[in-house]
């Protein structure tokens, strides 16, 4: 059984073994028949493509370099354009530069030129308006006001020119600048009626102001800007109107607080709609056809237009051709705060020579007759003259006398104001002695220059050309704080009130003492009236007895109360309600430091 399983095991062993070998043997055949051929092509191919990848990379490569080539060219093109370019640039910035340094000279030079021209211009033209102002007070025959008419329109015009072109000059160059300050409207008409009331008068114009009686007058804003708008509205209707009148009229403007609304209306010949698009335009006038005869640079309501907008506010025009024209300069103008309001009163006002102070002055300048028109303008003043030609001759005449004040010129020959000013400013401070009141009396009219001159020592300036009454309320305003009064025996009843608000109550004579008590209840009464009124907004009521209240302040020498009642009457009248409680607290203190005085 062993031996058939072995059998078994080797038979079946060798089978396969057989099966094997020929299944191996035919496939070799086969292989080396049909496989052989399919490796050769095989093989070949992957040569060819071997060849055709190489090609086509040395293709690619071959490209790829002339790229590289093509790049470097143009980046080495590039960089010598950028080097170009750079250079152009450079050049082109040193230029630009040049160019701006350049007309950054030809600025200043032009300013400094303007400047020049405006300084040369007005000293003469102080001397042509002072004599022509003195020639006026003469007597004269009808020929001659005549001339002296034309001679002070003539000036006037001149001086109207000259502003114009400097401000436009000035608003070209962007340098426009507000100088808000307390101001008085009322010495602004009067300024305005110096100006325009000759040339009214000459073409037989009628001149009105109109405005309400309670009208707060004194305001902040920049009275020289207010003064050219309103001059260069009033000219401009002058000069079209042939007939009929010229009327200047101020209110408050409801719509806007502390706002004013400044009218110049005229009867002349009128603007069309299409005209008045292009009125503020600068070198336009609304009639071509009249302007060779009225003259003109079409500068005035240009410069306006820009000055009202610089100050916040708006200037507009209605008008119908042939029934006259309505300019409305609407600006912002608060009321200047009550402690403000006496003095701006005071300087608005022209101070008579009973009233003047006795002052010993000296003027110094090299022109004689700029000294000769400050002479003849206070020649009915109780003052006393010295002169010196320039600034070298002022320090002599400052170390051997005393002053009051001293007008000192800007330019002059040998020594200049300015410095003559900064010497004695340096003597006062190594002697430690009361300072100089010194003026600048100058032709130079830009505010940065005036700045300029305040800031080397001057305490003011004065601006030529300037009139009698310019003069007059500079050295009054800057004199009077030392005025010697009279004394309280020489005063009468107003020794009253004199006495008690310089807290002198000793010095109230005998006679008037019995008045007191009586003079204070009245004063009391009628404070807790108005108060009253107010409450009730009775304002009528307020006015009569405000009116009623100030007469006994003026009668009795309360000034200051006589202020207070005026500034309160204003205030209601213009409705500011807490300006209004503001004063009555302030006069309620008013009386308690009267009756404390008497205790």
């Amino acid at each position: 059984m062993q031996v058939l399983v072995i059998i078994s095991y080797i038979f079946t062993k060798q089978i396969k073994n057989f099966f094997s070998t020929k299944f191996s043997y035919k496939f070799n055949k086969f292989q080396g028949k049909a496989a052989q051929p399919f490796s050769i092509n095989m093989a070949n191919n992957n040569q060819l493509n071997q060849r055709q990848r190489n090609d086509i990379l040395e293709k690619e490569c071959a490209l790829l370099r002339k790229k590289i080539t093509r790049l470097r060219s143009q980046q080495i093109r590039q960089k010598s354009i950028d080097n170009k370019n750079r250079r152009l640039l450079k050049l082109t910035n040193e230029k630009l530069l040049q160019y701006h340094k350049r007309s950054q000279h030809e600025n200043l030079s032009k300013s400094d030129f303007l400047a020049n021209m405006s300084h040369e211009i007005r000293t003469p033209l102080n001397i042509i308006l002072g004599m022509a102002s003195l020639l006026a007070e003469t007597g004269l025959n009808k020929i001659q006001r005549q001339y002296l008419s034309s001679l002070r329109i003539t000036g006037t015009q001149l001086m109207e020119i000259l502003n114009n072109i400097l401000e436009f000059s000035r608003i070209d160059a962007g340098k426009v600048t507000i100088e808000p300050e307390p101001f008085s409207l009322q010495k602004i008409i009067y300024q305005i009626e110096a100006s325009a009331l000759p040339l009214c008068l000459q073409k037989r114009l009628m001149f009105r102001v109109e405005h309400d009686p309670l009208l707060v007058m004194e305001r902040i804003g920049d009275p020289l800007k207010i003064f050219q708008i309103l001059l260069n509205l009033i000219n401009n209707g002058v000069k079209f109107t042939q007939s009929g009148s010229i009327t200047f009229a101020i209110k408050e403007d409801y719509t806007v607080k502390d706002s004013l609304i400044l009218t110049v209306i005229d009867t002349g010949t009128g603007i069309s709609k299409d005209q008045q698009k292009i009125i503020f335009d600068r070198f336009t006038q609304a009639n071509d056809s009249l302007c060779q005869n009225h003259g003109g640079a079409g500068l005035g309501l240009a410069i306006s237009q820009k000055l009202t907008h610089a100050m916040g506010g708006k200037l507009m025009v209605k008008s119908t051709l042939g029934r006259g024209s309505v300019f409305s300069c609407h600006l912002p103008l608060p009321p200047a705060a009550p402690s403000d309001r006496r003095r701006l009163r005071l300087s608005a006002s022209l101070i008579l020579p009973e009233k003047f102070p006795e002052l010993q002055i000296l003027v110094v300048d090299d022109v004689k007759e700029n000294i000769e028109v400050i002479k003849m303008y206070l020649k009915d003043y109780p003052v006393k003259i010295q002169t010196a030609e320039n600034g070298a001759e002022a320090l002599e005449n400052f170390a051997v006398d005393v002053f009051d004040i001293i007008l000192m010129d800007i330019r002059m020959p040998i020594m200049d104001g300015i410095t003559a000013t900064k010497k004695i400013r340096d003597q006062e401070k190594f002697a430690a002695t009361t300072p100089q009141i010194i003026l600048a009396v100058t032709a130079h009219a830009f505010q940065e220059q005036k700045n300029k001159f305040l800031k080397a020592g001057f305490d003011g300036v004065l601006t030529k050309p300037f009139y009698k009454r310019d003069l007059i309320q500079t050295l009054f305003s800057f004199t009077s704080k030392d005025r010697t009064p009279s004394s309280p025996q020489m005063m009468g009843n107003k020794a009253i009130g004199y006495c008690l608000e310089n807290e002198q109550p000793e010095k109230i004579p005998e006679s008037l003492r019995t008045m007191l008590p009586d003079l204070l209840q009245t004063i009391s009464g009628d404070l807790t009236l108005m108060k009253s009124f107010q409450q009730n907004e009775d304002y009528e009521s307020i006015y009569a007895t405000a009116h009623s209240l100030k007469g006994v302040a003026g009668m009795f020498g309360f000034q200051q109360l006589a202020s207070l009642i005026t500034d309160l009457s204003q205030t209601i009248k213009s409705r500011n309600l807490i300006v209004v409680e503001e004063l009555f607290t302030v006069l309620d203190m008013y009386v308690i430091q009267l009756k404390t005085h008497l205790e």
